[in-house]
């Protein structure tokens, strides 16, 4: 592919309904009984154990990572009709609150919920298992706020594996299906150093991409700075810098300090484990350790994402809608967005029907004159699969 100085600048900002198309759970549907039943079938997950801690409990006492799952979505839906939260970034958000304030109300609310679990026959199709029913009858007492909300980190990194599981293991997915024909056309257009992607999901359908075009044998593109093991300053010229600011379920946080290290950068870059670490997981679950990361775990990433947006001719949002619960990225990207030379187009992908669309275009309106906002109505595979380059740079 040729490097022309007159080549523009996009950045590509993606959201949840970027992997939707392709299997992915919305956030607000993250938890779920179609989610619990993906989980409830990969064996791997269902592999994962955990010690249990507390009074009278044996030190060898282990629960299933599929029990506690199960215990998660029951938590969950259950405090969905108990008027606690009304959504999966609200829950994971609260879940977190009771975590850090264990003497709070918000803690109370929570372990008062999970007496409930065995109250309720059935809640918007769910009810204890059988094998759950046992484990909750000897352990109950240990189910604590702390406990539940390290194991929805779990369900969530897991949920974000699964969809993919397919793709891993039959690369021809990739490389031939239908359903992944849009991203193809989409990673072929991409213009290694002038192109940058921002993404807010923690799966791994970027790097599938790359693995289909490195059997292309195209190695110059999606280069992240840490699964490459390089600083954000020395990210090659001929590659698509992929800034991922909440995170990824391949990312594990090895350092007691606020750094990332990455075992996966060294040992298995092409692997999704943060499911089988969830207390070290680097993935942005909404919540103070959310709204740490710009400063903090993930700097090194949110500011030249930053510098990339202020400076780009176009910025396409992918099936990112500025969710209630992610404030500090929403104020963010506005401010980057709104430091960019007037010129530049922002587009917006959310679908044909999407509420959210009045809402995304608003704010972005903020930000330069209307007309330099464009609305499209269509869904990411639809998107990815009409539109063209030059039709990002104009009205």
């Amino acid at each position: 592919m040729g490097r022309s100085a007159t080549v523009k600048k996009v950045v590509w900002v993606l959201g949840a309904g970027f992997s939707v198309p392709l299997g992915g759970p919305l956030f607000r549907a993250l938890i779920s009984i179609t989610t619990l039943r993906a989980l409830g079938s990969w064996k791997h997950y269902a592999e994962q154990q955990r010690c249990m801690e507390g009074e009278g409990v044996p030190k060898d006492v282990t629960i299933s990572a599929s029990v506690l799952s199960d215990l998660v979505c029951g938590l969950y839906l259950v405090g969905v009709t108990r008027k606690l939260w009304d959504d999966a970034e609200q829950f994971l958000e609260r879940l977190e609150t009771a975590t850090v304030e264990p003497g709070g109300d918000l803690a109370r609310d929570v372990r008062e919920t999970l007496r409930y679990l065995d109250v309720f026959p059935e809640v918007h199709g769910w009810s204890l298992a059988n094998n759950t029913q046992e484990v909750w009858n000897r352990h109950k007492t240990q189910l604590s706020p702390a406990l539940m909300h390290s194991e929805a980190v779990r369900y969530v990194a897991g949920a974000c594996t699964a969809f993919l599981l397919r793709a891993e293991q039959n690369p021809r997915i990739v490389d031939e299906s239908e359903q992944w024909d849009p991203y193809r056309r989409w990673f072929k257009m991409l213009h290694p150093g002038h192109d940058t992607v921002v993404s807010f999901n923690y799966d791994r359908v970027p790097d599938l991409l790359a693995d289909h075009g490195r059997r292309l044998q195209r190695r110059d593109l999606f280069m992240s700075p840490f699964v490459d093991g390089k600083t954000v300053e020395g990210l090659a010229p001929n590659a698509v810098p992929l800034y991922q600011l909440h995170g990824h379920v391949s990312w594990r946080r090895r350092s007691s300090d606020m750094t990332v290290e990455l075992e996966s950068a060294r040992r298995a870059p092409d692997k999704s484990i943060a499911h089988l670490h969830p207390d070290e997981a680097v993935i942005g679950i909404p919540g103070q350790t959310k709204l740490g990361m710009p400063s903090g775990l993930l700097k090194c990433l949110w500011e030249p994402a930053k510098a990339a947006l202020r400076s780009a001719d176009a910025i396409v949002f992918v099936g990112y809608r500025f969710p209630e619960t992610d404030n500090l990225a929403k104020r963010t990207l506005l401010d980057a967005v709104k430091a960019n030379r007037e010129d530049a187009y922002v587009h917006i992908v959310l679908g044909a029907t999407n509420a959210d669309t009045p809402r995304v275009q608003a704010m972005l309106e903020w930000t330069r004159p209307k007309n330099r906002v464009r609305v499209h109505p269509l869904w990411a595979e639809d998107f990815l699969a009409a539109y063209e380059r030059n039709g990002l740079f104009n009205g």
